[in-house]
């Protein structure tokens, strides 16, 4: 008994390998820090491109300078804009979804429920529906934009804080209103798309 008490106690007493331990332990610790930075800088640098090349895009439709064309409607034209200007995205193009409708002077204003890509949708078959209606001269039109995009980190804290969708990714949106400008901006061909990515 006394052979094993002193086996033990010299034990304790080494040294060998301390730092070992102390890397064990501090280094995860790190590892999340610097992962939830990263994923944060990450996510906040998106929201910030989303946000200016929708209110950079949203100007040029309010000015007349983004209209619907033979090959494409207003609502991929404006979409198209808003990717060219949102730099750092990825997969804009596929991964985003607008909603432009007029706002009533005369009613309570709610943002709603965003709607977003499903990148995963429960029933493939279905065909997503979207609201995009042009404005005529003295419309005030509320436009939102959302996209998914992947978190870089799917075990950092940070992840489950936002809500996710059905393919791991969450969501970043941004909103603004413009009043549509008169005569010579005429969007008098206004319609309401009721199918669409």
């Amino acid at each position: 008994m006394s052979k094993l008490r002193n086996n033990l106690k010299r034990f304790w007493q080494k040294e060998e390998g301390t730092s070992t331990l102390e890397f064990i332990f501090i280094f995860p610790l790190f590892f999340f820090m610097f992962a939830l930075a990263i994923e944060g800088g990450w996510f906040t640098a998106q929201k910030v491109f989303l946000e200016r090349a929708v209110d950079i895009s949203v100007r040029n439709l309010r000015l007349g300078k983004i209209r619907g064309t033979a090959e494409k409607d207003a609502y991929d034209v404006l979409k198209d804009e808003i990717c060219e200007h949102a730099g750092i995205v990825n997969d804009c193009a596929n991964s985003m979804k607008l909603e432009m409708y007029q706002l009533s002077p005369d009613e309570s204003f709610t943002l709603g429920t965003r709607d977003c890509v499903e990148r995963k949708p429960e029933d493939p078959d279905a065909v997503p529906t979207r609201t995009f209606t042009m404005g005529n001269f003295g419309d005030v039109m509320f436009v939102r934009a959302c996209i998914v995009v992947d978190p870089l980190f799917s075990v950092t804290p940070i992840t489950p804080a936002f809500e996710l969708d059905n393919s791991g990714g969450f969501f970043l949106s941004t909103y603004t209103a413009y009043a549509v400008e008169p005569e010579d901006n005429d969007f008098s061909t206004g319609a309401t798309v009721a199918s669409g990515s």
